[in-house]
């Protein structure tokens, strides 16, 4: 993810108590504030991507990999985006994902 020139918009929106968040650079800021002190991002491996005829969006399903800060140990967040796009741009950005099993560390 990144932003300038070449970058998409990004929008995202979160159904945690949060305010939306408009734009790349704050969603940037937003995810760094959220994940920065607990887990460090290491990669992801995207297990399918789906379009679908008259839509103007994508949905990709992937495993994230992150390594927890306080332990180091490494875990798994499965997860799908939904990217719905408005011309070149992405104008919504929603993220599911399947958080049940950190629940249970």
């Amino acid at each position: 993810m990144g932003s300038g020139p070449g970058w998409p918009t990004i929008s995202c929106t979160s159904r945690a108590p949060r305010d939306e968040i408009h734009g790349a650079d704050n969603t940037i800021k937003a995810l760094k504030t959220m994940f920065t002190p607990v887990a460090k991002f290491t990669g992801h491996k995207v297990r399918q991507i789906w379009e679908a005829e008259g839509v103007d969006g994508v949905a990709i399903e992937m495993d994230v990999y992150y390594r927890r800060i306080k332990d180091n140990k490494d875990f798994v967040i499965t997860c799908t985006d939904i990217y719905r796009l408005r011309g070149d741009k992405i104008g919504e950005w929603r993220v599911n994902a399947d958080v049940s099993q950190r629940l249970l560390d």
